[in-house]
């Protein structure tokens, strides 16, 4: 996605004095190099997320800037289309790696944020980032662990090599082992799941007993990054051009989809038990819970089975989540969850995970520490065999 940097009426007499610059030179940043407006001498910047026929959400930002006044904060103005977008509480990080939350003020259609500079440059995003470059990392750090096989065999439409890694004890024999599939990214923007299947991964790796009964019973088949092209490309990738990745399950035409379903047919077979897909809700979302679920099922064995597990998770968790109901296809295609539901009727569930942005259930603003928790506590609430 491109960021139009836009000059408000009251900026247009200074524009000439602007000095601050735009830096973008990383995967997931989405800023427009053509375009760079900025008032230095009220060190205020006004922006807008880049919208065209393919990107038809407002909703994802990520981009540096440097140049600015260091004597006084600067003044950082949203301006969107709609009211459910701006994040609530923006990430601000001083070296690019490290990013703390700030508290945004909407009023009307803009949202502004203050940053008080510590050092020569200051990134800015919607929310916490996680690029493919540092999943490029992160896979890398696995390599020949004893638990986890990595498959990069297959490639985006863009290139760029799908990561599946399956997490066993391969000590133990597969031939009565029950199988997860877990995938996440969906939608390029949220990407706060990725730290969500990072937490997930950490725990499997830990060397808690618990853990170790998991691999000993499960193969863990994850997928942490699907849409990876918009992800580098700083997209949104929600309600894209000519579809979502998670409408598109019923006739793919994404690459990575068709890829996805080649995937759990071949690897899953009989002993397939359980479909998680990881995704974020809006960031200016006014949900109060810590993230909520689809239940495809509306009633059966299927619904308990999955009250069941929320039941194990409040155990460790200790909160529930909002349940959504959604018990038919979503008009513009069919979801990930509802595919695996219906073709594999042997699961005992199917479901999509919603993370929140804002609040958790604590009451206070969601860190990375938080996801990483809700990833550990999802996989401690699958029974052990």
């Amino acid at each position: 996605m491109k960021l139009v940097f836009l000059c408000f009426s009251f900026l247009i007499a200074t524009i000439t004095n602007a000095q601050i610059k735009l830096v973008n030179d990383f995967d997931n940043a989405n800023v427009d190099t053509a375009v760079s407006v900025a008032n230095y001498h009220n060190n205020t910047i006004a922006f807008t997320p880049y919208l065209d026929k393919f990107n038809t959400e407002n909703v994802w930002f990520y981009f540096g800037v440097t140049g600015f006044r260091r004597d006084t904060i600067i003044t950082f103005l949203m301006d969107y289309n709609n009211n459910y977008y701006p994040p609530n509480y923006p990430v601000v990080s001083f070296n690019g790696k490290d990013f703390f939350n700030v508290k945004a003020i909407q009023r009307g259609n803009i949202n502004r944020f203050y940053v008080l500079p510590v050092s020569d440059t200051v990134y800015v995003s919607t929310g916490y980032p996680y690029s493919y470059s540092r999943l490029k990392t992160f896979v890398s750090s696995l390599a020949g662990n004893h638990y986890v096989a990595i498959d990069s065999s297959q490639l985006t439409q863009g290139g760029r090599c799908i990561y599946l890694l399956s997490f066993t004890n391969p000590s133990v024999s597969s031939r009565n082992k029950k199988t997860v599939w877990i995938i996440a990214r969906q939608h390029a923007f949220e990407s706060l799941s990725n730290y969500v299947v990072e937490g997930m991964m950490f725990y499997l790796l830990s060397g808690e007993e618990s853990a170790e009964e998991l691999l000993n019973d499960y193969v863990f088949r994850i997928v942490p990054m699907v849409d990876i092209d918009n992800v580098v490309a700083g997209q949104s990738g929600r309600m894209g051009f000519p579809r979502d990745f998670n409408r598109d399950w019923q006739s793919p035409i994404h690459t990575e989809i068709v890829t996805l379903q080649k995937w759990i047919r071949k690897k899953s077979k009989r002993h397939y038990d359980m479909f998680f897909d990881i995704h974020c809700t809006y960031p200016g979302g006014t949900s109060t819970n810590v993230f909520s679920y689809f239940d495809i099922y509306g009633g059966g064995s299927c619904s308990q089975n999955m009250n069941m597990f929320w039941n194990r998770f409040y155990k460790f968790a200790n909160y529930r989540p909002k349940i959504i109901v959604d018990t038919v296809p979503f008009a513009d295609g069919m979801s990930a969850d509802f595919y695996n539901a219906r073709k594999y009727k042997q699961l005992q569930f199917s479901t999509t995970i919603e993370c929140d942005w804002n609040v958790n259930s604590h009451g206070t603003v969601w860190q990375i520490s938080d996801f990483y928790s809700l990833g550990e506590n999802i996989l401690k609430a699958i029974p052990a065999k």
